[in-house]
């Protein structure tokens, strides 16, 4: 009697019996009940000091990646970094909000927020040229003369002649739009002597 013979697989002492060979997984490929991979890290943020706070952060920047310029979602993050006294990070989104409401034509909206920024402590020359600037669009040559004269007054501190003289030149055409004549015919005389010239001369 002939008795076929079959390669065995290896003895299962649990099953006690030869089980089958089985095929070797290909390295490339993963395992059926792999472990999944581990999540990467949250993004960093500047902490607030506490971590339910931190929390609201994160998810609210996670929204804002779909939409950078959600004045909603940018009003919070601002507000949390307010109530953690921490105006410097406050008024960066503070001001992403009043860009955006700019960029949507609410201007009246825009000056709220930046005055907002401007009492963080943010009080630079580019935030009063901003404000101006929104003044202007609101038909306010007044406000905006005011706010571009601090502008002024702290560019030419600075040491930049050349940007003072520019935006004294600004500041004289809105302060005649604002019926302020003999300001305005100051503010281009300041700004011809930043130049270097002699608004007297020839």
């Amino acid at each position: 009697m002939v008795v076929e013979l079959r390669a065995q697989g290896p003895y299962c002492e649990f099953c006690e019996a030869f089980v089958d060979p089985v095929s070797i997984a290909d390295p490339e490929q993963p395992a059926p009940f792999a472990p999944k991979p581990a999540r990467p890290p949250p993004p960093p943020i500047r902490s607030t000091g506490n971590a339910i706070r931190d929390a609201d952060v994160r998810a609210y920047l996670k929204l804002l990646e779909k939409d950078p310029d959600d004045t909603r979602l940018l009003l919070r993050v601002a507000e949390l970094y307010q109530k953690a006294g921490d105006n410097a990070e406050a008024a960066k989104y503070f001001l992403r909000v009043a860009h955006a409401f700019q960029s949507d034509g609410f201007s009246l909206k825009a000056v709220a927020v930046l005055k907002q920024v401007l009492k963080l402590g943010a009080d630079t020359p580019q935030i009063r040229i901003e404000l101006s600037q929104t003044y202007e669009r609101l038909g306010l040559a007044q406000d905006a003369a005011r706010q571009l004269k601090v502008a002024c007054a702290r560019v030419e501190a600075g040491g930049d002649s050349g940007q003072a003289a520019s935006l004294y030149d600004k500041l004289a055409a809105l302060l005649e739009a604002a019926g302020d004549d003999e300001d305005a015919e100051e503010a281009r005389d300041h700004a011809a002597r930043l130049r270097g010239k002699d608004p007297e001369g020839p």
